[in-house]
């Protein structure tokens, strides 16, 4: 009796733990919806970037530096291409 105790015990631990390391891995990454802060942070590459980089080139670093702090393709491809149409202008 005492053995199906500890098994559910130890069923409660290994959810726990699980419950915790999503939260944690979903923590890191931005909600959906929410790109204010993708745009802030283009923006501000933007400025720092050279006049004279070739706009593919800029693209696919600002994509992929959104990509990395954990924004989807599409979002971060949206995102880029509004911000350098402003430039544009």
């Amino acid at each position: 009796m005492s053995r199906g105790a500890g098994s559910a015990d130890t069923g409660e631990t290994f959810s726990d733990t699980a419950e915790s390391d999503t939260a944690r891995r979903s923590a890191g990454r931005p909600t959906p919806g929410d790109e204010h802060d993708a745009i802030d942070l283009v923006r501000r590459k933007l400025r720092a970037m050279p006049a004279d980089l070739d706009r593919a080139k800029a693209t696919r670093r600002l994509v992929d530096m959104l990509a990395r702090r954990g924004y989807s393709s599409s979002t971060a491809f949206s995102v880029v291409k509004a911000a350098l149409s402003q430039t544009d202008r």
